[in-house]
């Protein structure tokens, strides 16, 4: 089942300063990049909301990564 759009709400309890983001459909390979300010607290990123497998990796200044699974 197609979407037209879809979005992920990001909501940041602490300043982690720019933070690098990639969004991936491991099935499409629909493929999201941004970079963001986790200084404004709640962030907003579109994708297309179509089914399938992702992946999204939050990479901090630092070089730390957080990776994160979900499925639509």
């Amino acid at each position: 089942m197609a979407r037209n759009s879809s979005l992920i709400n990001i909501l940041f309890h602490y300043d982690l300063g720019e933070i690098y983001i990639d969004l991936m459909n491991m099935e499409t390979g629909e493929y999201v990049s941004n970079i963001i300010d986790s200084s404004v607290g709640n962030v907003i990123i579109p994708f297309s909301g179509e089914e399938g497998y992702y992946t999204i990796t939050f990479t901090l200044a630092d070089g730390v990564t957080y990776i994160g699974e979900f499925e639509i």
